[in-house]
């Protein structure tokens, strides 16, 4: 389900976040039932622009339509006239307020999720993390708007102890603060039509932080390991050959390991996996102890 949750995320930013037919026909059987069924897809009006599948320009065309409305096409320098099959104009609404209510139930918090007015966040609630009870936030905006994000929501909260749950990387460092912004993509995954969540990932967020006074640099430091288990998911995730699942199940099931073995793995908790088992995971990879455990600097990830 992979690629279905990444579809997700990645339409979560836009304003008119929506999926089309051509979208959905990739995504495994029971997929798009399930979404609609927690009305994270609801139904909108037929497209009015479709992508060209008669020639390998995929160029976008307005939709042309016979006179008794039975037949759609669009011109195409290629093939002259190109019918368009109906079914490829239908197309969904990804919800933002119905994946933030969802997001709240996968995460197991308490509280009363609602939206920030006039803006794309929402509060989803609490739960306890390392000692602490922090308030999560869901940010449906692009990693440019993430500083205005924390803006709204320590206008409206003041300076929380939170946890801002995007759809993306985030790019800047933001460990002086109390608000910890976490890639969805990395702590969550979809199973059976329902959000999955990697709680100890999160968790990760307070145990790690540094103690109050220390030093820009050795804040710096700390961070590594939030670092190294995102490289280490990377990792595991590039063993799937494309266009297959790539959950932790998937995973998992490819390496004869458990999901929580291979998060253990990845942050580092020998709790949940021994040595030997580790040691066959990165044989069947094809990956270096050395790789393994050195985050590559970011002149050498982007070669």
């Amino acid at each position: 389900m992979e690629k279905t949750w990444q579809t997700l995320l990645n339409q979560l930013p836009l304003p008119d976040a929506e999926v089309t037919f051509d979208d959905v026909a990739e995504w495994l059987p029971g997929e798009f039932d399930g979404l609609k069924n927690a009305r994270l897809l609801t139904d909108l009006p037929l497209a009015t622009h479709v992508t060209c599948d008669a020639c390998e320009e995929g160029h976008r065309e307005r939709v042309r339509w016979s006179e008794d409305l039975t037949r759609a096409y669009i011109p195409c320098s290629a093939a002259g006239i190109a019918n368009v099959r109906l079914e490829r104009l239908q197309r969904w609404q990804v919800s933002q307020a119905n994946f933030a209510t969802w997001l709240s139930r996968g995460l197991g918090l308490s509280g009363e999720e609602r939206r920030l007015p006039e803006s794309c966040v929402w509060y989803l609630g609490q739960r306890k993390l390392g000692g602490r009870s922090p308030y999560f936030y869901f940010a449906a905006v692009a990693s440019d708007e993430q500083e205005s994000a924390m803006a709204e929501i320590r206008r409206a909260y003041g300076r929380v102890t939170g946890v801002l749950l995007v759809a993306f990387s985030p790019l800047t460092s933001v460990e002086a603060s109390k608000l910890h912004v976490v890639d969805l993509n990395l702590v969550t995954s979809l199973q059976n039509a329902a959000i999955t969540a990697d709680i100890s990932l999160i968790e990760d967020q307070f145990t790690e932080s540094p103690p109050r006074g220390t030093a820009g640099s050795q804040r710096t430091e700390k961070k590594a390991p939030r670092q190294l288990a995102a490289h280490r998911l990377t990792l595991l995730k590039a063993f799937i050959p494309p266009g297959s699942p790539s959950d932790m199940a998937a995973i998992g099931r490819r390496l004869g390991a458990s999901p929580s073995a291979l998060y253990g793995m990845t942050r580092g908790d020998a709790s949940r996996y021994r040595n030997e088992k580790l040691e066959s995971v990165l044989t069947q990879i094809g990956c270096s102890r050395a790789k393994w455990d050195h985050v590559p600097k970011p002149s050498a990830a982007h070669k």
